[in-house]
């Protein structure tokens, strides 16, 4: 393996994980502070337009998408490094990022409805519908993002196997957080921003992990 090309692929990626990971963060906050329906419906019928909070919600899935399809670009390059093996289990992170990019667009549309429309009810069913694809899509994406990590981890090849048990680990710890959170909002809050430490933390020991020239691997 080729210790520079490496470095130079981890460090891309790493910091696609590290912008997206901010702006995913941001972007949970907000919705989990600003996203009040009645609000947003009561400012359309009273003043025609919509409360300034609209303006970051609508914002920040779509720069959270921009940093997923960096991402899976940036991904694509660091699946190019590896063996077969290696590289599958990466290509499988890079399916994950781009179903996120999907999610993240279908999440924008989401608030976008407030703009089109007038209709409280329909507002309602048109956001719950989309609620659904962005959340089948996302989970598929943690999957495929679960799978990854693991079989990264595993890895007797994979130069940064620690650093892909952190994040694995901190995906387990998302998904847990998120489904208190459903009952417990601030708890998923409070995961959300531990899960980005961990994940940044992941990525710096991938991307700061020793590597085995292929020449100077010995019989």
């Amino acid at each position: 393996m080729d210790s520079l090309a490496y470095k130079s692929a981890a460090t891309k990626v790493f910091y696609s994980v590290l912008a997206y990971s901010i702006f995913n963060v941001l972007s949970t906050i907000c919705s989990a502070f600003f996203y009040v329906p009645d609000t947003m419906a009561k400012s359309l019928v009273e003043t025609g337009s919509l409360p300034s909070s609209f303006y970051a919600l609508m914002v920040l899935p779509l720069i959270t998408a921009a940093c997923c399809i960096y991402n899976a670009v940036a991904l694509k390059g660091f699946e190019k490094v590896f063996d077969e093996m290696d590289a599958s289990s990466v290509k499988k992170l890079r399916v994950s990022a781009i179903l996120s990019v999907v999610a993240s667009f279908i999440s924008a549309l989401m608030i976008l409805m407030f703009c089109v429309n007038d209709n409280y009810l329909t507002i309602i069913m048109l956001v719950g519908i989309f609620a659904i694809f962005a959340g089948v899509l996302g989970l598929i994406a943690l999957i495929f993002g679960l799978i990854g990590y693991v079989k990264l981890k595993n890895s007797e090849t994979f130069p940064g196997a620690k650093g892909a048990k952190l994040v694995f680990i901190a995906t387990i710890i998302g998904i847990v957080g998120a489904i208190i959170g459903a009952f417990v909002s601030i708890v998923s809050e409070i995961v959300a921003i531990a899960v980005v430490v961990m994940n940044i933390i992941g990525w710096i020991q991938i991307k700061n992990a020793d590597v085995v020239e292929n020449d100077a691997i010995t019989e």
